[in-house]
């Protein structure tokens, strides 16, 4: 955390270590997580604020792999909201990466991690399913802003849960793309909504190699209307 300064990754202020303790100070967010906002709007949840909340998540996971650093375990409840003003209006939330417990550091970009960590509802196959001679790396946490993203247009609802359970089989199979096109330049023919659920679709896919990178991500109408 100390070594990325970003607007949407929570600000490492200090530490202190202690004989019994370690103790961290954090900038502090006063909105609460997003996982909570989420749940409270629930249906009433925006196109304009899931391409908002998008962008900023997106955001912060290019910094994360810009430098090398795969997060593992990106979901709404890793992200707090602080407000930019005193107004607190929804253009004024700031998204806030944090927790990053199980962040590593590749020594190269195509460094691959065979250890097996992350939140099921959230992991991408490989991540939870390692394959000794794959292994995984940035696409797994690409696969998450996917999910992430598929909630914020579907009420908080998540694509691989099933009466409150997880359904590992659903994960599996992942999402396709319902266009032929696996450029980016196809999505900007797509309308609002349907450039967004088509740009999810491509990062909750099977195989990771196929996803969209951050940087993609960041280029896509969806994120730039």
């Amino acid at each position: 955390m100390s070594s990325i300064e970003h607007t949407n990754i929570l600000q490492l202020l200090a530490h202190f270590e202690e004989d019994l303790f370690f103790e961290i100070v954090l900038e502090y967010c006063d909105g609460g997580d997003l996982a909570d906002k989420i749940q409270q709007l629930g249906n009433t949840i925006t196109t304009a604020m899931a391409a908002n909340w998008t962008r900023q998540v997106v955001s912060a996971v290019h910094a994360l792999h810009a430098k090398h650093i795969v997060h593992r375990d990106i979901k709404p409840g890793n992200f707090l909201i602080a407000h930019s003003d005193c107004n607190a209006g929804p253009n004024s939330e700031v998204l806030k990466l944090a927790d990053f417990g199980i962040s590593t550091v590749l020594p190269s970009a195509d460094q691959k991690l065979f250890d097996s960590l992350g939140t099921l509802a959230y992991a991408a196959p490989e991540q939870m399913e390692i394959d000794l001679n794959e292994g995984y790396g940035k696409p797994a946490d690409m696969w998450s802003v996917g999910v992430m993203m598929y909630i914020f247009l579907h009420a908080g609802q998540n694509p691989f849960m099933s009466g409150g359970k997880f359904n590992p089989d659903k994960r599996s199979q992942g999402l396709s793309p319902k266009t032929q096109s696996c450029s980016i330049s196809a999505l900007w023919k797509n309308s609002d909504v349907q450039s967004g659920k088509e740009l999810y679709r491509r990062l909750v896919c099977q195989l990771p190699d196929l996803r969209p990178t951050a940087q993609d991500s960041l280029e896509d109408v969806f994120l730039n209307a």
